[in-house]
């Protein structure tokens, strides 16, 4: 036994009458201690001590003489009371802890646990028993066990107060800071805050452990936050990282009182970060008792909340439908009609989320049903919208306009209407709503359902008498906008309510022609079959042929070329049929129109062919069809463009390859001197660039404004880098012109070193007087210079620095050596001389520290050596310093 002396103790000072008897005050001990008596050992008229069957009876009795007894006969703890405690926990929390003591070292479960999860450290640690817990602990219970409610002693101990257990295990390491609760911060603090044990929280706080003043508040602890107040209320005024305030905070305490010391101080009550002001985290959280507070102390009982919707805070209560709440904000002024800062009341709240509780009591308090929102609408808007046949039967019975607008103009039928709510129309249109009325584009409710292809919204405006041909401020009406949907059925509908079949919308175009448009040929010949004219022309002077021609297949085509129409009509931009099925149609349409008649040839007002469009749009199928119909491919428009120019603006690879191979010059110029590659660069289009290069593309050529590829590329980036407002296609363009600007200044680097390998001073001339920016360009750490001298070069050397080249760069790749060090190295006598009187430093180091004047002593040609002599220490000489120096 590892606590003998207690044993001992309790055995011989206990006083009991009997063995079995309670103790009472002033009994001596027994001088020999007994066996336990039976029932049977008792003699007739013995007063009969209390006869304890079971452990647990002792140990519940709190009877510590009898409990040990029992322990020592072998008495089995294998109970349970109601709450699951054996006897070794009910001893625990008994201040038992011999008894504790002899049952552990009988064996009994250490680690047992009651009903609660509680251990015998819980237990004790509540008990305020620090022998017991120091023992438990001692055995071996973890001092951080938890119980199911995912306390720790330390917790319990806090909750019932008990501040002996508690300033032992905060000893003993636990801190009072700690939680365990993975979902909620739960510490020692505020298992003492909920029950008020501020003793216990000033015990931490004597012991080292200071919250901050959110946590404070937060625990609801009274005297720390009075001593705030008292002592330092500007602490109330800060603000956290999360934008958590202490006033807020304190509304975690559920203590009014905590709420109420920081108000008193005088503090603004500011939002969070999602703009909730303490006033609107009352109405969420229904705390009536905090809102009074509130209002006590400033806050509006209109006031807003500072989110994005700036939603009032009897909006909020009506959104939680929180009835009572409602109430509590009327009678203490809030106005039923006050608006959120998006123009919303708390009517248009409950219409809108289907609150149907919220709504009566609104309409029961007095609110104004023909109320607007900032959009105008009205809650009837609000409730056509979500289809709530029983709100629109509340608010129609309380007075609400059916024909009330919105800032479209529209109508709650409009809105029931293009949402497709057939049971909502229906009520409406029992409740005479206008079946014809119009928004301010002149739509009405049959115009929004035959835009949304709805045929049983449509069908049933038809059969109330609504007006199949009231058009839209575009003169569009509900046929025209079915034929564009292509929806057969529908137009069918409308057909059969006597809709006009011809009728024209402001671009002078029918529904027929709007069919055909977007490829709707089916429906173009049943409206053809219901009357539609085949002769009519747009107000641009286009016939059925044209949109016919873009569709994707030729049988539009074929039935009005069969319908005598004209293949070589033209519109007032000049533009024929044959053009329109090049640019967007197919192969088919531009095969038969050329075999109907069309010219192939034929050009536009802008001097465009069917092949200029063809190959702007990059379409090799419909290129080839027009070429095999003879189509010229040196045919200019107006500004002098070939098609290989409309390919190239589009970066087609494809119909370029085509034109070039036919015989199309690559570097062939427009009327503004742009060949087809400033064009392909000055697009990013930098693959079909490196493809045209290999075409023998001039990269030299200059236009009429006397700028190469490359100053196009800069140009256009520079215009792209200056403006904000890029599309998304523009900003891929700007991308794929840095790309470009890379890709091109690598070629002309490669194109620059590989006519200095070859020596083709001629071809360097023309290179240098477009780029002269790259005479010191370098390719692979070696400039054109160092790569001329490698080549012994003389003529190359001299137009190199007649140029401007920098004789002292360095040659990355060639341990930084300079073409003087490789002239020096060689002994040419001729270039040396070259590069002196250009400046050449003859002290400049490479990477190893040799100088070009050392490789020729190193060499050892004397002349070199005194000729080089005579610059050293003058870096940078001129060309007629060097030449006196000669002359010297």
């Amino acid at each position: 036994m590892r606590y003998p002396q207690l044993y001992i103790a309790l055995l011989c000072l206990i006083a009991v009458p009997c063995l079995f008897a309670q103790t009472e005050e002033g009994a001596e001990p027994p001088a020999v201690l007994t066996d336990i008596p039976t029932s049977a050992e008792v003699q007739p008229g013995q007063e009969q001590a209390p006869v304890f069957t079971s452990l647990l009876q002792a140990v519940a009795a709190k009877n510590i003489y009898a409990s040990l007894v029992l322990i020592e006969k072998g008495a089995a703890d294998n109970e349970t009371d109601e709450t699951g405690k054996n006897a070794l926990l009910l001893a625990a929390g008994s201040n038992m802890p011999a008894v504790v003591d002899l049952l552990i070292e009988k064996g009994d479960d250490l680690l047992a646990k009651d009903a609660l999860g509680n251990t015998a450290l819980h237990l004790a640690a509540r008990a305020n028993d620090v022998y017991t817990t120091a023992m438990l602990l001692d055995k071996g219970i973890p001092i951080e066990s938890l119980n199911e409610r995912i306390y720790a002693p330390l917790l319990e101990a806090a909750d019932a107060g008990s501040l002996d257990t508690c300033r032992f295990l905060v000893e003993k390491g636990e801190s009072p800071l700690t939680s365990y609760d993975e979902e909620t911060y739960f510490s020692a603090f505020h298992a003492a805050a909920k029950n008020h044990r501020w003793d216990v929280t000033a015990l931490f706080r004597e012991m080292g452990y200071r919250p901050d003043v959110f946590q404070d508040a937060a625990l609801g602890d009274l005297p720390r936050l009075q001593k705030y107040a008292d002592e330092d209320p500007a602490q109330f005024s800060l603000v956290s990282r999360t934008g958590l305030t202490p006033l807020i905070a304190s509304m975690a305490s559920n203590s009014p009182e905590a709420v109420e010391i920081i108000l008193k101080t005088g503090i603004r009550q500011t939002s969070n970060l999602e703009g909730e002001t303490p006033a609107v985290l009352a109405v969420k959280a229904g705390r009536q008792d905090y809102l009074a507070l509130f209002f006590k102390y400033g806050a509006s009982p209109d006031g807003r909340d500072g989110g994005f919707y700036g939603w009032t805070l009897l909006g909020h209560a009506t959104m939680t439908e929180d009835l009572e709440m409602m109430d509590f904000l009327l009678r203490n002024g809030a106005h039923i009609g006050y608006l959120s800062a998006k123009g919303e009341a708390p009517i248009h709240v409950a219409a809108a989320r289907n609150l149907e509780s919220a709504l009566r009591f609104l309409l029961e308090r007095g609110a104004i049903v023909d109320t607007r929102s900032g959009a105008a609408q009205t809650p009837l808007h609000l409730a056509a919208e979500k289809n709530n046949t029983v709100f629109a039967e509340l608010l129609l019975a309380n007075g609400a306009k059916i024909q009330a607008t919105d800032k479209r103009r529209w109508t709650p039928l409009h809105i029931a209407a293009d949402a497709g709510n057939e049971a909502m129309i229906r009520l409406l249109l029992a409740n005479n709503a206008d079946v014809n009325a119009q928004d301010k584009q002149g739509r009405t409710p049959l115009n929004l359902a035959t835009a949304k292809g709805n045929h049983a919204i449509a069908a049933l405006l038809l059969e109330s008498g609504t007006d199949p041909d009231l058009s839209d401020q575009k003169e569009q009406t509900p046929l025209h906008r079915a034929a564009a949907l292509g929806d057969m059925q529908l137009s069918k509908t409308l057909l059969d309510s006597n809709a006009i079949v011809d009728s024209t919308d402001v671009t002078g175009k029918t529904p027929l022609f709007v069919a055909l448009e977007e490829d709707h040929y089916e429906l173009a010949r049943m409206l053809a079959e219901a009357g539609a004219s085949l002769g009519i022309k747009d107000n641009e002077g286009a016939t059925l042929l044209f949109p016919a021609a873009s569709n994707e297949n030729d049988s539009a085509v074929r039935w009005l070329v069969g319908q005598q129409l004209d293949v070589n009509a033209v519109d007032e931009k000049g533009t024929a049929p044959l053009h329109v099925a090049a640019r967007f149609g197919c192969e088919d349409s531009i095969k038969f129109l050329v075999a109907q008649g069309a010219s192939v040839n034929a050009a536009d007002k802008d001097g465009c062919t069917p092949l200029h469009l063809a190959a702007a749009r990059g379409h090799m199928m419909n290129i080839n069809a027009l070429l095999d119909k003879g189509a010229d491919m040196r045919a200019r428009d107006h500004q002098g463009w070939l098609p290989l120019h409309y390919s190239a603006a589009k970066g087609h690879w494809g119909p370029l390859q085509l034109f070039i191979l036919r015989g199309i010059p690559v570097n062939e110029p427009a009327n503004d001197g742009n060949t087809a590659l400033h064009l392909i660069v000055q697009g990013g289009f930098h693959r079909t660039a490196s493809l045209l290069l290999t075409r023998g593309a001039d990269f030299t050529a200059r236009n009429a404004a006397g700028e190469t590829p490359m100053d196009l590329i800069k140009k256009a980036r520079e215009d792209y880098e200056a403006r904000n407002d890029l599309s998304s296609l523009e900003k891929a363009t700007r991308v794929a012109l840095a790309q470009t600007q890379v890709f091109f200044q690598a070629v002309l680097l490669d194109e620059l070193s590989n006519a200095v390998e070859r020596k083709d001073k001629a071809f360097l001339q023309s290179f240098l007087d477009s780029y002269p920016e790259l005479v010191n360009g370098s390719l692979f750490g070696r400039s054109v210079l160092y790569r001329a001298v490698t080549g012994g070069d003389v003529p190359v050397v001299t137009l190199l620095l007649e140029r401007g080249a920098d004789p002292n760069v360095p040659a990355v790749t060639k341990n930084k050596s300079t073409p003087l060090h490789l002239a020096a190295e060689r002994s040419n006598k001729e270039l040396i001389e070259l590069l002196l009187k250009a400046g050449a430093d003859v002290d400049q180091p490479d990477a190893t520290g040799v100088t070009p004047l050392a490789v020729a002593r190193r060499i050892g040609r004397t002349d070199i050596i005194d000729r080089m002599s005579e610059f050293s220490g003058k870096q940078g000489k001129t060309l007629q310093e060097g030449a006196a120096a000669e002359q010297k």
